[in-house]
């Protein structure tokens, strides 16, 4: 006598021959998968395979001004952590942006 009920295992079975057995189905399975690891990598892993501290500290040193006018006065405001000219002697909050917008611009 056959149990008319499916069970965990016919059904994972069948789920599996249905996306093997339909190319469409599994070429869309492919390219999903395959957008969410590019996805991962460009997002977490390439950032964190960026600069070093010491490389960036060269760059932020290749360039340096008085002070947040002179940057503004050149158009180069805001300057975040890692810019070309960025210092803490301009990141009065130290949140990383030195010569953010002031209130009243």
């Amino acid at each position: 006598m056959s149990n008319s009920l499916p069970t965990e295992d016919t059904e994972a079975n069948d789920a599996g021959q249905s996306l093997t057995s339909n190319p469409l189905l599994l070429f869309f399975v492919v390219v999903a998968a395959t957008i969410a690891i590019s996805s991962v990598l460009w997002w977490v892993v390439l950032p964190l395979a960026g600069q070093s501290r010491a490389d960036q500290k060269s760059v932020e040193e290749s360039v340096y001004y008085e002070g947040c006018n002179e940057v503004r006065a050149l158009g180069k405001a805001p300057l975040h952590r890692g810019d070309p000219g960025y210092g803490l002697h301009m990141d009065g909050d130290g949140d990383g942006i030195a010569c953010e917008p002031r209130p009243d611009e």
